[in-house]
This record gives structure tokens, C-alpha cells and sequence, in this order.
């Protein structure tokens, strides 16, 4: 059952000895106070350690004015973008070598991050920002709370070392987390490298 951000947020903090559990992360209290100020920063956190299959989504990039000389096209992020994965190459299964080269920076306002590739009408893979814990998966959901737990140890009255112990757990939760979403996808056989093929 997906618990509301209230929900977790309480687990965090009856995992680091909290009695004072919250309903709401807008409650006037110090729990939910510390809990609302970190609650999207772990969440972020924990967004950019993995793929998600949650969190995939794709999108055609929208035209960039802006120009790089060693780029042939620039495009605007879009505004959920956390983690560029890949560039949709329109098939697959391609090979590691054949893969569409791509970089990010900043662009010339310092406002935006642009994304440069010789691909024209590029279509993004990402993983998007999803902050809502109703749409998390189970195993993410955990995860997030373990890492709010270490980031509220450091922020609320706790007892010495709880806060290295909950890092640890956050640690341990994270990779179970991600052995779990790893199994919901079945890829492609590798293909043969570039050198194998023109062999063929």
C-alpha cells in the first residue's frame, strides 16, 4: 500500500526514536518542520542513484537558440529532467559503441542546461522528477524514507550515533531497492561490437 508523504515521513522519524509522529508534512511542529525541509531533497537524492523504471520517460526535445561550434544541435532539458539516460536511437538493443554521443551544460544565461548532440530531432530518455509517493514503487518509497531518517538524525535531537547508523541503513536500503527494480526488466541479448561485425 503507497503511504502519503506524512505516512513516511513518520516512519523516518519513529525510525531514528521520535515519539512525536506527524499526520502532515505542513503540521506546526518541529518533527514536520525538519521533516517538510528535507523530505524532497532525499527523495531527489535517492531519485539520482539509479534508473527507475518508475520514473522513465521519454520526450522529443524542444530546439535550443542558443549554438555550440563542436555541436551540430542544442536543446532545452525538459523541466523534470533529473537524469539524462540516452538519446532514443529509434531501435533496440544497440550496441554500447553505437549509442548517440551527447553532453550537458549550462546555457548562456546560467539559468537552463542545455543538451548537446549531433542527433536531429532528438528524443530524450530520462528519468523524470517524481516527487508524488503514491506513484513510488514500494521498495523506493522505503528507501526514501531511510535516507529522510539519516538526514532528520542530523537535524532533531537524537542519540549519539543514530545518525551513522541510519546513513548505513539508507546505504543498505538504496541497493536492495535498486536489486529489487532490476528485476522487473529483461534486456536484450549484447549485441556484437563494431570490430565483430565488420568481420562478418
Amino acid at each position: 500500500m503507497a503511504l502519503t508523504e506524512g505516512q513516511l515521513a513518520s516512519v523516518a522519524l519513529l525510525r531514528i526514536g521520535e515519539r512525536q509522529t506527524i499526520d502532515s508534512l505542513d503540521e506546526d511542529t518541529p518533527p514536520a518542520r525538519a521533516a517538510k525541509a528535507f523530505f524532497e531533497h532525499s527523495a531527489g537524492l535517492v531519485l539520482e542513484r539509479h534508473w527507475w523504471r518508475f520514473a522513465k520517460r521519454r520526450a522529443a526535445l524542444a530546439l535550443s537558440t542558443e549554438t555550440r561550434d563542436e555541436w551540430g544541435y542544442t536543446y532545452r532539458l525538459p523541466a523534470d529532467c533529473v537524469t539524462p539516460r540516452f538519446i532514443d536511437p529509434g531501435q533496440r538493443g544497440v550496441p554500447a559503441d553505437g549509442r548517440i554521443p551527447f553532453e550537458t551544460e549550462l546555457d548562456d544565461s546560467g539559468a537552463g542546461t542545455l543538451l548537446l548532440t549531433d542527433q536531429t530531432n532528438a528524443v530524450l530518455v530520462y528519468t523524470a522528477r517524481i516527487l508524488a509517493p503514491l506513484r513510488w514503487s514500494s521498495h523506493f518509497a522505503d528507501a526514501v524514507a531511510w535516507e529522510l531518517a539519516a538526514q532528520l538524525a542530523l537535524a532533531l535531537p537524537a542519540k549519539p550515533g543514530v545518525g551513522l547508523e541510519m546513513g548505513k541503513k539508507a546505504a543498505t536500503a538504496l541497493q536492495a531497492a535498486i536489486a529489487l527494480d532490476l528485476r522487473g526488466n529483461t534486456e536484450d541479448p549484447p549485441p556484437d561490437s563494431a570490430l565483430i561485425r565488420a568481420r562478418l
